[in-house]
């Protein structure tokens, strides 16, 4: 695919000359071959360390980047280079983007491109940027996923003013759908006489909500749908220390950390009667998977975001960001750098869709 692995630097520009031939063999001259062509623009998306390959997410995300590679293969002059960054460690990453923010040549005709992309699929990455000592050109614009536009109020310090974008799915059409079933499973659970927590649910993400701010709705819909006194109770994997210190940077640990936290989940329901479990793992979900699938029987009910149906039961939210990434780099690369929404927010079906049912 043109465009699709990510550039490396120094690229050789290869130029041909053409000999013709005269009835005068004195007049044998060198035809120079026209110019190479090249995309103007590019797109670069850079992953968090270890996200890709989560069957959820960041793979849409991917989905998303070859939908737009494919229509650029399609043209006989690309419009747009389209590429990624993939890494397992943050300082690879980190220098990654530093070295994309410092270059823009293409190395196909060894001319700058005139308008670049920037897409941070974590809003975390955007302190990348500012501790970075390469500088954006003025033309260079960055979008940020599962962002709002508090996040670009907190990154005014940057200076890219509307050259810095937000694009969001919201899960709130979804989480509305779980609260109906939840009161169907509370009557249903109370009716056979078993002792259910009808205002408790256990929250499983990778990070504290201290640390990252989540932008998905669930907890804001969970709060407004079942009233104040809902209690959710946080289990974040970044903070489990059961068997050593779990960081999001050590994937053996998550892993295991997230099917410790389902065994220790289970355990929870007969302590407490909480039958419902939130779960937002990332890469990690496939863990939890594991554990889910090795059960006879499922003492609770989980919903899980960014995954897709499977033979599993439980609900998921499949937010598609493969479309909304797509939809939303076609429109940039028809606008001047500037003119792109600031902040952009999908809340329908289009979108995001699960499998949750409001009856048993």
């Amino acid at each position: 695919m043109k465009g699709w692995n990510v550039l490396l630097a120094g690229l050789a520009l290869l130029m041909t000359g053409v000999l013709t031939s005269c009835n005068n063999e004195d007049d044998i001259v060198p035809e120079v071959a026209p110019p190479l062509q090249g995309a103007t623009k590019q797109v670069m998306v850079v992953f968090a360390p270890g996200q890709l390959g989560d069957k959820g997410y960041a793979d849409r995300v991917m989905d998303g980047i070859d939908i737009l590679a494919t229509a650029q293969d399609q043209l006989e002059v690309p419009e747009a280079d389209v590429n990624y960054i993939s890494m397992s460690d943050p300082l690879f990453t980190f220098k990654a983007l530093e070295q994309w923010m410092s270059e823009a040549r293409n190395p196909f005709n060894g001319q700058d491109y005139g308008h670049r992309l920037l897409v941070l699929t974590e809003s975390y990455m955007l302190q990348w940027l500012a501790e970075s000592s390469a500088e954006m050109r003025d033309s260079d614009e960055v979008l940020v996923l599962k962002a709002i536009q508090e996040d670009l109020d907190n990154a005014e310090a940057l200076g890219l003013g509307k050259r810095l974008h937000a694009l969001n799915i919201s899960a709130e059409r979804s989480a509305r759908k779980f609260c109906e079933y939840m009161d169907q499973r509370i009557d249903y659970e109370e009716g056979r006489g078993r002792d259910v927590n009808p205002s408790s649910i256990n929250m499983l993400r990778l990070y504290d909500e201290e640390e990252v701010a989540y932008r998905d709705g669930i907890r804001e819909t969970l709060t407004e749908m079942r009233g104040e006194e809902l209690e959710m109770s946080d289990y974040p994997l970044s903070a489990l220390d059961n068997y050593g210190t779990y960081s999001p940077l050590l994937e053996e640990n998550i892993i295991q950390a997230a099917y410790d936290s389902g065994q220790m989940l289970h355990n929870k329901v007969r302590s407490d009667g909480t039958i419902f479990t939130f779960v937002d793992l990332g890469s990690a979900n496939m863990s939890f998977d594991y554990y889910l699938m090795r059960q006879p029987s499922f003492s609770y009910t989980t919903l899980m975001l960014d995954a897709q149906p499977s033979l599993l039961r439980r609900f998921v939210i499949d937010r598609r960001f493969d479309t909304a990434v797509s939809e939303w780099v076609t429109g940039w690369m028809d606008a001047a750098p500037g003119e792109m929404p600031l902040a952009t927010s999908y809340n329908d079906e289009n979108y995001c869709q699960d499998n949750i049912t409001t009856e048993l």
